[in-house]
């Protein structure tokens, strides 16, 4: 018969039209449920960062920058800042994937219009807790 599939696929969509699904989500009341790897905003956690400088290395569009500073009687440097300018990243996920204490997240915030450009740009400062003992990392 040549309108099998036809008939077979109008009896499916007659089927659903009438069940009754809440498809709609109430946004400002209701917050959309999303998906566990949904790429929200990007985060960053100080303490875990050990300033190696892959992420900064691995953006394609230099959307993460930090500043450093070396500990004395050592090699190691130790974090000041760490810039996301997140009007240029494209969340590919380059530097999550780069850095070795991942130290940078996705998070599920979604929310990332600001009233002024330059408001867009998060900037981590490092927290006076860690430049007590042992704080150098």
């Amino acid at each position: 018969m040549l309108g099998k599939g036809l008939l077979k696929g109008m009896g499916i969509t007659f089927k659903h039209t009438f069940e009754k699904k809440d498809l709609v989500v109430q946004y400002p009341e209701q917050m959309p449920r999303l998906q566990e790897r949904y790429r929200g905003s990007l985060g960053f956690r100080f303490e875990k960062c050990i300033a190696c400088g892959m992420c900064t290395r691995t953006c394609p569009n230099r959307v993460l920058s930090m500043e450093t500073a070396q500990v004395e009687g050592s090699k190691k440097k130790k974090l000041l800042s760490y810039t996301i300018d997140l009007q240029y990243c494209m969340f590919c996920n380059l530097c999550i994937e780069a850095c070795p204490a991942n130290a940078l997240y996705f998070s599920h915030d979604f929310e990332l219009s600001k009233y002024n450009r330059s408001d867009i740009a998060v900037v981590y400062h490092r927290p006076p807790e860690m430049d007590g003992e042992g704080g150098d990392k």
